[in-house]
């Protein structure tokens, strides 16, 4: 369930974040139940392996609830049954913690490789922290998701140069997990970063900021174009 509403987050977030949660509080309190009886026979014909998966997404799409406080109480509650489970060595948690890491470190580099590279419903629940129109329904702060960070990198690298540099925007779409470059322009356009020619202009004196239109005046088309596709999360 929480896969099959992972990936219609993209689409609709507003109503599927209320049955995200819900849902990742079932698996939570499945995992307790599993580990008190320590019954693999509770969790249906993927055992374990599909307990593991359920545990990296619930540490994907939660990592940044309560500014992490939740974090520590979490990997505790792991590490008391994996001795059984296997959980913490296993690779959904290993990429859900990869994933945080470079959350924690503002390594968009990182970041958006682990997307790439990321299964299905993995990169649907990574999508939250891409998009910097999520604010609007009150998932993420627009100047502090992996795109924003990326751009400000860049624009920190060219900062110094007397002319505006160009960066191709071929490049830039595919380092951003964006559909086309004609998204790409869109999305740094939403940055106040000039595009002309194939390619985005960077070296202006001031960082760039979101600047885009709020996300419940776009239509419905404008809305999917600036969205991830869910092609490049396969």
């Amino acid at each position: 369930g929480a896969k099959v509403i992972l990936v219609e987050f993209y689409q609709d977030q507003k109503e599927s974040r209320v049955a995200i949660s819900e849902c990742l509080k079932e698996l939570e309190a499945l995992y307790d139940a599993v580990c008190e009886r320590r019954d693999e026979s509770l969790l249906g014909p993927r055992g374990l392996a599909g307990l593991h998966e359920g545990l990296g997404l619930i540490l994907l799409y939660k990592m940044d609830d309560d500014d992490g406080l939740w974090l520590p109480g979490f990997f505790r509650r792991l590490a008391r049954h994996d001795a059984w489970t296997g959980a913490l060595a296993s690779p959904p948690l290993l990429f859900a913690q990869a994933v945080l890491e470079s959350r924690r470190r503002g390594d968009a580099v990182r970041f958006f490789a682990l997307l790439r590279a990321a299964p299905y419903a993995e990169g649907c629940a990574m999508h939250k922290y891409v998009s910097p129109l999520a604010d609007v329904v009150g998932v993420l702060d627009p100047d502090d998701n992996m795109r924003a960070v990326a751009v400000r990198a860049l624009h920190k690298a060219y900062a110094g140069h007397p002319k505006d540099q160009r960066v191709a925007l071929a490049g830039l779409a595919h380092q951003l997990c964006c559909g086309s470059e004609a998204e790409a322009a869109l999305l740094l356009a939403d940055f106040g970063v000039r595009t002309e020619a194939g390619a985005a202009l960077f070296g202006k004196p001031s960082a760039p900021a979101f600047v885009g239109r709020p996300y419940a005046a776009m239509d419905t088309e404008e809305r999917k174009a600036r969205a991830a596709p869910l092609a490049l999360l396969l």
